[in-house]
């Protein structure tokens, strides 16, 4: 990659997280309701109070997009290095030779 190239992908990478920050630092509006312990009501005429939820960690939100886009970035700059890379060599080849022509 060429030096002009590689200040383009940081200038964007930059501007993507510029972008995301302000995203991450907003609080919550959602309200919320109690829910019910390990997702079901706590007796049999008890209904659940709320949505149920399950406490195994999950979302990383904003921190799982800008990881996605890197990886979709340097794929796709692996891949235009390979692209270049075989059109030069295709360039590069000598013509084949013209073959005969069958008489008709």
């Amino acid at each position: 990659m060429t030096g002009r190239a590689v200040v383009v992908a940081l200038g964007v990478l930059v501007g993507l997280g510029a972008l995301a920050a302000p995203a991450a630092a907003r609080p919550s509006t959602v309200v919320q309701a109690v829910p019910c312990p390990n997702g079901q009501p706590v007796g049999p005429h008890v209904a659940c109070t709320g949505p149920v939820t399950h406490r195994a960690g999950g979302g990383g939100g904003v921190v799982t997009i800008v990881v996605s886009v890197l990886v979709g970035l340097a794929v796709a700059a692996v891949a235009a290095v390979f692209v270049r890379r075989r059109l030069a060599l295709d360039a590069a080849r000598p013509l084949p030779a013209p073959r005969p022509k069958r008489p008709s």
